[in-house]
């Protein structure tokens, strides 16, 4: 087997995990601000129409892409 080869297909294995990782790790630092941002305009004295906007948008699955027509949203 050439070296190149055996190289690039080992490269390949050991790039896919750090990928991998990395794509989880950018999930939770992502997360860990948006939960920042909430706190921050709660603070503020936005929390009111942060809650309504947000359940809105869920509504409206603007912000999450998956919806179940199963499960209905009921936020009443």
């Amino acid at each position: 087997m050439p070296i190149l080869l055996g190289l690039i297909i080992v490269l390949q294995f050991l790039l896919q995990i750090f990928n991998t990782a990395m794509g989880y790790l950018m999930n939770v630092l992502s997360r860990l601000f948006e939960f920042q941002a909430d706190a921050y305009a709660t603070e503020l004295g936005y929390g009111k129409f942060l809650k309504t906007s947000l359940i809105k948008l869920n509504k409206d699955n603007l912000g999450f892409p998956i919806s179940d027509a199963c499960t209905p949203l009921d936020h009443s």
